[in-house]
């Protein structure tokens, strides 16, 4: 029995208790699916997240011990060699584009440059992927805006799909609609 052209057609099944999930081909892919554990709804049990856990505690305990190694020295050429690695430059980051391509997604490291003024140095900040120590060398006004129009549209075309989504689920609210499929991914 082949499964439609849809993703969601085997989300749908799996939260189906006791459906049996058969092999399906979604456009050129096999799609094998079993359900693995279901989970009741609420708290979390330890042994269910304790992996999860872990790995949180060991990356936060590590970020501390290297901030704490790094002390207040803020020359990126020392910090770099007393870790055998490299001072790496990250150009043309702006608000359109917060991200380096060697950083990945940093969100306090972003924060930390945005809040910086011209030849500032941060102090140590503990990331996702590591410590960063980060100097910004330079500063480039943004360009006035010559077409609000279009600035607005910008940004009012995301926010209309927002009400859009918060208006549905208000609604749903108020239907009082119990959502009892388990979130995916988790």
């Amino acid at each position: 029995m082949g499964i439609p052209n849809s993703a969601n057609t085997v989300s749908d099944r799996v939260f189906k208790v006791d459906t049996k999930l058969p092999d399906g081909r979604i456009t050129s892919t096999y799609v094998v699916a079993a359900v693995a554990k279901a989970k009741a709804e609420g708290m979390a049990q330890l042994d269910d997240v304790r992996e999860r856990l872990t790995t949180e505690v060991k990356k936060q305990k590590k970020g501390e011990q290297l901030i704490a190694k790094l002390g207040a020295n803020t020359d990126l050429a020392q910090i770099a060699a007393a870790n055998s690695q490299e001072v790496q430059n990250a150009a043309d980051i702006s608000f359109g584009a917060p991200t380096a391509s060697s950083m990945g997604p940093e969100p306090k490291v972003q924060a930390a440059i945005f809040a910086a003024a011209n030849g500032q140095t941060t102090k140590p900040i503990a990331g996702n992927r590591g410590v960063y120590v980060v100097k910004v060398n330079n500063i480039t006004a943004a360009p006035e805006l010559t077409d609000i129009a279009t600035a607005k549209n910008t940004l009012l075309e995301p926010m209309q799909s927002r009400v859009d989504f918060g208006v549905l689920q208000a609604l749903g609210k108020l239907a009082k609609v119990v959502d009892n499929r388990l979130k995916i991914g988790q």
